[in-house]
């Protein structure tokens, strides 16, 4: 179990990642804008770090993308 965790962690990362460099935003302005701290996006980016789908939702309406687009491959 621990595996797909980390593999969706991975894919969820890659995905804020890309969306977050397709709208011009650094990590830290992407942190200004959703309130979550720079470190924990960072944290996520490199799949480190599973969000909550609080977060989740969070970072998708700060990206202006519907929140299952982060969890696909």
């Amino acid at each position: 179990m621990a595996n797909n965790t980390t593999k969706l962690s991975v894919i969820i990362g890659e995905n804020v990642r890309y969306y977050r460099k397709k709208a011009g935003l650094t990590q830290l302005k992407f942190s200004v804008i959703t309130h979550i701290s720079k470190d924990y996006i960072s944290e996520i980016e490199r799949g480190k770090t599973l969000p909550s789908l609080k977060r989740l939702e969070i970072i998708a309406n700060a990206l202006s993308i519907e929140p299952y687009k982060l969890l696909k491959k």
